[in-house]
């Protein structure tokens, strides 16, 4: 049996109420996975996070036993009747939803496990379950669909009256600790930094946040102030939303205290794997639900920071709100970020407890009739 199970299996079954947890993974009867994804990377990277857990605590090969597939949904407008059919439990409801996607598969091998997140994906998802009697997992809010259309249904959020509602402390990621463990110690053997080194992950304007070329600018002379003041070096990380402007005042302003940049204009060939990996500490721009949980799942202290005009919904604030209340983050303004203070040497929060917890609520759900 691999290592990682026998380590969650030891955790739980040491672990008050989860005696049971060793012969339940040893029920686990999937042989297959099947990812549904709507093409959004948000979306698809967390059931790629989530077969990343359960492969790696079943000691499952992805490449052995995962398949994607990447669905169209034709008709946005019939949204409403394809949800209406699934919770009437209609006979026709597959056919009639099958129809409506583009690249949806015609049958399922027994034995397959669906897993999808994103709205798009739902009726998708709950219809070959219906189909095929396969269990399934879908990620996300409901959006009016009945909890017993998935055997279960996991979100940051609890879901009303949903009995087979998984709540995660932060949403599954790609991002493993062991993985960014070696990228960081094969960056800082080749590159041999001089002084310890913090990343930068630069999001841009959504989810209710609006940078400007002001807001760039605080955040390098934050940069700057925290370099000198912490005697560390910046690995910075920028994306499509992040925008020209952002990247030039960086270079420019932060350059004294930049180490290396991945520039999504072109520039950096390095792996944000290594950057989280030899970084001992992570800021991230708190626009990105995402980016967020990517740092989270890092294993490192983790900083998110806002700009002037930060106007998230109030499910996004209540997700960040309870980030900070369990540890998993510390927030800041940028216009507060140069005079941060934090304990330096604090313990570095892990996330496989947290994990351990989802795989083994999975796994009850997975083996409940």
């Amino acid at each position: 049996m691999h290592e990682h199970f026998n380590k969650l299996c030891y955790y739980h079954c040491t672990t008050a109420g989860c005696r049971n947890v060793w012969v339940m993974l040893k029920q686990m009867n999937f042989k297959k996975i099947l990812i549904l994804s709507d093409g959004v990377p948000g979306h698809v990277n967390q059931a790629r996070g989530l077969v990343s857990w359960l492969c790696d605590s079943y000691g499952l090969k992805q490449s052995d036993v995962v398949t994607e597939m990447t669905l169209v949904l034709k008709h946005k407008p019939l949204r409403a009747v394809y949800r209406a059919c699934l919770n009437a439990k209609l006979g026709f409801a597959s056919t009639l939803i099958r129809s409506g996607y583009q690249n949806i598969p015609p049958e399922l091998e027994q034995g397959t496990l669906i897993i999808s997140c994103g709205g798009n994906t739902s009726f998708a998802n709950a219809a070959l379950a219906q189909d095929s009697g396969q269990p399934n997992i879908f990620i996300g809010s409901l959006r009016g669909l009945r909890s017993d259309c998935f055997k279960a249904v996991m979100s940051i959020e609890p879901i009303a009256g949903a009995d087979n509602n998984i709540v995660m402390d932060f949403a599954p990621s790609y991002i493993d600790v062991n993985e960014i463990e070696v990228a960081g110690e094969r960056f800082a053997e080749s590159h041999q930094p001089q002084q310890p080194l913090w990343c930068l992950l630069i999001g841009g304007n959504g989810a209710g946040y609006e940078f400007d070329e002001q807001d760039w600018q605080v955040l390098a002379h934050g940069m700057n102030e925290l370099a000198r003041r912490y005697s560390v070096r910046w690995l910075v990380s920028t994306s499509r939303r992040s925008g020209e402007i952002a990247e030039r005042v960086l270079q420019v302003q932060a350059a004294d205290v930049i180490y290396e940049g991945i520039w999504f204009s072109g520039q950096g060939n390095q792996s944000l794997k290594s950057y989280l990996g030899a970084a001992s500490r992570i800021f991230c721009t708190e626009d990105s639900m995402t980016m967020l949980s990517e740092s989270i799942n890092a294993g490192k202290p983790v900083v998110s920071v806002r700009p002037r005009k930060s106007h998230p919904n109030q499910r996004f604030l209540d997700a960040l709100l309870r980030f900070e209340m369990n540890g998993y983050l510390q927030r800041c303004a940028l216009s507060e970020m140069d005079r941060l203070s934090f304990d330096v040497e604090a313990v570095q929060h892990h996330p496989q407890a947290s994990k351990a917890k989802v795989i083994e609520q999975v796994t009850r759900l997975l083996n409940t009739a």
